[in-house]
């Protein structure tokens, strides 16, 4: 029985491409038996594909971003191996929150020290770090459209939708609906290739952050972001934030987006899952 099953994008860039020839070196060296799955970008079929081989292994070995690492925790949700990550992504945002180097992440590929998080799940889907809808979503939209993503590619696609997208009507389990630019729900702490909305979040709690950003206005969404740079976005008088363990968005129609993926679209509800996930660390 193989004991590790690596999973990779094949159009991976250099450091994913660095990160997959130090495993092939570490498969000699520790004469350990591998299985290798590269992504096909057909969710549902990389989702059945690895499902099938994680049932014959202790430990899953994402090479990617938080896309490849959402594609996997939909696939082994709820089974009893580990994940271990190799940040290799255009914005690696789940990966921003652990103080380690490349070395280190490395390193966790063979420690024996896990860590239990929580997950989120919206309608059908799982998510490891952020979701929400809104302007998030639509910068998600508008990335998705040009298939192609790189560093840069978070800030153009944001400065695109700043002024162009006319805010949401939206209405929340008991709340009156309002305009509003976004809301973010927080299982992790950052997103957009580094902006952090949810820099207190603690992703074991059994909990989430949840943001509102109420200002729909040009200047209230430029101040909104330059918050966010800043980590001071929470005293903004427009911006509303609170914990709980589920939040009901009840607008019709609103796409969703989690861990950059676009997922569905409301009415739908977030639920915070206790400790689903688990993570090889130091």
């Amino acid at each position: 029985m193989a004991e590790f099953l690596v999973v990779y994008k094949p159009n991976g860039g250099r450091q994913a491409k660095k990160h997959l020839q130090w495993l092939k070196t570490q498969e000699q060296k520790h004469q350990i038996i591998w299985q290798w799955y590269a992504t096909t970008g057909e969710f549902e079929t990389d989702c059945r594909a690895i499902r099938l081989l994680a049932n014959t292994v202790t430990q899953v070995i994402v090479i990617g971003g938080d896309g490849t690492l959402h594609l996997v925790v939909n696939a082994t949700v709820e089974m009893p191996c580990r994940l271990a990550l190799l940040p290799a992504g255009t914005g690696n945002d789940f990966a921003r929150q652990f103080p380690f180097s490349q070395a280190q992440w490395r390193d966790t590929v063979f420690s024996h020290k896990t860590q239990r998080m929580d997950l989120g799940k919206v309608g059908g889907r799982y998510f490891h770090n952020i979701g929400g809808v809104g302007f998030n979503a639509a910068v998600v939209e508008a990335l998705c459209v040009k298939n192609t993503r790189h560093p840069l590619s978070y800030v153009t696609a944001g400065l695109s939708q700043l002024f162009r997208f006319a805010g949401v009507l939206l209405e929340l389990d008991n709340r009156q609906a309002l305009p509003t630019m976004m809301l973010v729900v927080a299982n992790g702490r950052y997103f957009a290739a580094g902006l952090c909305p949810a820099p207190n979040n603690d992703s074991q709690d059994g909990q989430f952050e949840l943001l509102v950003f109420k200002g729909c206005k040009g200047w209230q969404r430029v101040v909104s972001f330059v918050g966010m740079l800043l980590q001071c976005h929470t005293s903004l008088p427009f911006v509303e934030t609170w914990n709980s363990e589920s939040i009901t968005v009840h607008t019709v129609g609103l796409p969703i987006e989690a861990d950059g993926e676009l997922v569905g679209v409301t009415p739908a509800t977030f639920e915070c899952l206790s400790e689903k996930l688990l993570l090889a660390v130091l």
